[in-house]
């Protein structure tokens, strides 16, 4: 009766997942539950700790379809199970047995550790009482106006089809990609728009200020008369998202210079050098390949494939090495011996390329100069009489989008930096929460061009383009679906990538500055599938803060 009549203590407990045994996490989230309980006993309270579980979600349902795939293996019949990855109703039915199951054994777990608690009357959010209270939380927040859709990009697993949360990320070592520098072609200013012929007089004075931020700067404007313009150089890890690009961001506070790529500067840069075009590294790749195909992997594999790209770009590389006898042949069988390593080269997922930029013009952020000359192999000079200038003088420009010329705008955003790359940054709304944020801002297109399976969708980019062209958003970018077609289908972090550089290439140096094959870097990982994730713009029903 005292007990009874003693103030209460109620410990909430954040259920555990229902889908396997436990490990040292729970028995360290149990122990310190149960440390808090006992103390409030000690100190006279009345303690109310009724645990649960957790019974939704992708870790049951993955843990279920592992248990089918485990049964159909073990009973060797031949017999074809039906797909509970097709099947929903199947798929409910199976994750609530594997979730009954779980809750048994670790009940006993807990009750064997010695955890106080109502184990007698556990609640479970498959209940019918508690799925019932959820929605009545659900309606009550509908009717405040606190649940809106909307879109947001995620961390997305092409592997398992869905979001992950920041907790179900890991981060492994080892991860490379490839780097690439692109060039995007500076644009002529745009012209004002006319105004009607009622109101020409008024509306000359509001269209020269709305130019005023758009007009070239004067030695940008000299430089555009040179031949091959003024190029904008961006660095990315990420190519396979260059059609989805909608604007390049600068820095409104960072220096960029006009530079020249001087006369016989192609060098041994990381971006450009053949990177072990000998012989000897011609045999260490085959053999590398024999061993992954001894191992019984096929060859679409993507390590096989990968490993069979840099085999043929190293022995194009060695088909093109100088010799002695380079220099007696006649000039077109060199050039002949030249398209033929392109077109291997072509054939591959990675390579280097940064051969016919002598003399174009490029911008540059000035604390990058010396990085991105080492990185392409070549030597920059000032552009003589041009003074350096600040990313707010080039807001507003315009750049051609690389792969079809789409005029893109060139913005100022925080978050471009000097730490890396050229100081100017490819904007995909669709792929980055900080390229999002921009499009938002600005207006650009969020349509996202890629599938739940990780492919170029031009059917999906078309119809959210259609979607903000009826609501009037995105300025009719389209969200790179135009770009996205020739793509479509492939994969983007394996054939879908390769093909955007191929495409670059194609298109020429000035398109494709050049790129390194295997960039090490942080990338993140879908901790179950334990395969790389993609940013991805999702629609997403949210809970606005009141």
């Amino acid at each position: 009766m005292e007990r009874a009549a003693a103030t209460p203590f109620v410990l909430h407990d954040g259920p555990p997942y229902a889908n396997g045994d436990l490990h040292m996490g729970h028995f360290l989230n149990k122990v310190l539950k149960d440390t808090i309980n006992r103390w409030q006993m000690i100190k006279g309270r009345r303690v109310h700790y009724q645990p649960g579980w957790d019974c939704h979600g992708l870790p049951i349902e993955i843990r279920a379809l592992q248990q089918a795939a485990a049964a159909a293996a073990s009973a060797g019949d031949g017999a074809a199970p039906p797909s509970l990855a097709e099947e929903p109703l199947l798929l409910r039915e199976a994750a609530a047995a594997c979730a009954h199951e779980a809750m048994a054994g670790q009940l006993a777990s807990f009750e064997r550790w010695g955890v106080m608690g109502a184990w007698d009357a556990p609640y479970t959010t498959m209940q019918p009482a508690y799925e019932a209270a959820e929605l009545g939380v659900l309606r009550s927040l509908l009717r405040h106006g606190l649940i809106y859709r909307g879109r947001r990009p995620v961390h997305w697993s092409p592997a398992t089809r869905t979001a992950l949360a920041e907790a179900e990320l890991e981060y492994p070592e080892g991860h490379t990609s490839v780097a690439a520098y692109i060039g995007f072609g500076l644009l002529p200013p745009a012209p004002p728009p006319r105004a009607a012929a009622a109101s020409q007089a008024a509306a000359t004075a509001s269209a020269t200020a709305a130019t005023a931020a758009t007009a070239l700067p004067a030695d940008v404007a000299a430089a555009m008369g040179a031949a091959g313009g003024v190029l904008v150089p961006i660095w990315t890890t990420t190519p396979w998202t260059i059609p989805a690009n909608q604007a390049v961001c600068a820095n409104a506070d960072l220096e960029y210079l006009l530079v020249t790529v001087a006369p016989g500067s192609a060098g041994s840069g990381s971006a450009t050098q053949a990177a072990g075009g000998s012989q000897a590294a011609v045999e260490a790749q085959a053999l590398e390949v024999r061993r992954l195909k001894d191992e019984g992997l096929r060859n679409k594999e993507p390590r096989v494939a990968a490993a069979v790209a840099e085999l043929l770009r190293l022995k194009a590389l060695l088909a093109h090495e100088p010799t002695a006898q380079d220099t007696e042949r006649p000039q077109q069988a060199q050039q002949a011996q030249q398209a033929a390593a392109q077109q291997a080269i072509g054939q591959q997922a990675v390579g280097q390329q940064a051969v016919g930029l002598v003399g174009r013009t490029m911008l540059v952020a000035a604390a990058r100069l010396e990085a991105v000359q080492a990185a392409l192999g070549v030597t920059l000079r000032r552009r003589p009489g041009a003074e350096a200038m600040r990313g707010a003088e080039l807001q507003g420009l315009r750049c051609a989008h690389p792969l079809s010329g789409r005029a893109v705008p060139l913005l100022c955003a925080p978050h471009v930096t000097d730490a890396a790359g050229t100081g100017f940054v490819h904007t995909a709304p669709a792929h980055g929460p900080e390229d999002f944020e921009v499009g938002e801002q600005h207006g650009l297109s969020l349509a996202c061009a890629v599938d739940e399976a990780g492919r170029f969708s031009t059917a999906q980019a078309v119809a959210e383009a259609e979607a903000e062209a009826e609501a009037g958003e995105g300025q009719g970018g389209g969200g790179g679906g135009t770009e996205a077609a020739a793509f479509d289908g492939l994969a983007v972090l394996a054939e879908g990538n390769a093909a955007v550089l191929d495409a670059l290439r194609q298109l020429g140096p000035a398109c494709l500055l050049g790129y390194e094959a295997g960039y090490a870097h942080r990338y993140a990982y879908d901790w179950r599938s334990k395969t790389p994730v993609i940013y991805r713009t999702t629609p997403q029903v949210a809970l606005a803060q009141p």
